[in-house]
């Protein structure tokens, strides 16, 4: 009788760590990928593209049309195929969150410099 509770309870601690395979999503086509991407992007970020006939550099995002986008560089407006698009570089302008970064942490070191220097006066 033992046995069989041991037998028992290894069973249910080995049917208990079994996970059910759940089905894996099929994976984003490059297309899919590039909407995800341009969607998230501002009007005034800066981007670069690389494509077989164009190196677009330092252009600005405009926005997607059908199956292409629109970026201006050098105040001409140059239209992309997602289908040609190879390599795609972001750079967006974060001055104001590094901004708030600097002062939050100048506050933290400050405010704890302040307390450990009132420490050595106390009494």
């Amino acid at each position: 009788m033992r046995r069989l509770v041991f037998n028992a309870a290894a069973l249910l601690a080995v049917a208990g760590t079994v996970v059910p395979a759940a089905a894996q999503e099929p994976p984003l086509s490059s297309e899919a990928r590039l909407r995800m991407l341009f969607s998230s992007l501002g009007p005034s970020d800066e981007v670069q593209i690389v494509t077989p006939l164009h190196f677009v550099e330092r252009a600005q995002y405009e926005g997607i049309d059908g199956s292409s986008i629109t970026v201006r560089q050098d105040g001409a407006v140059v239209p992309l195929d997602f289908v040609d698009i190879r390599a795609v570089s972001v750079r967006s302008n974060h001055q104001w969150q590094g901004a708030l970064w600097g002062l939050g942490t100048g506050l933290l070191v400050g405010s704890v410099t302040g307390m450990m220097v009132a420490s050595f006066d106390c009494t």
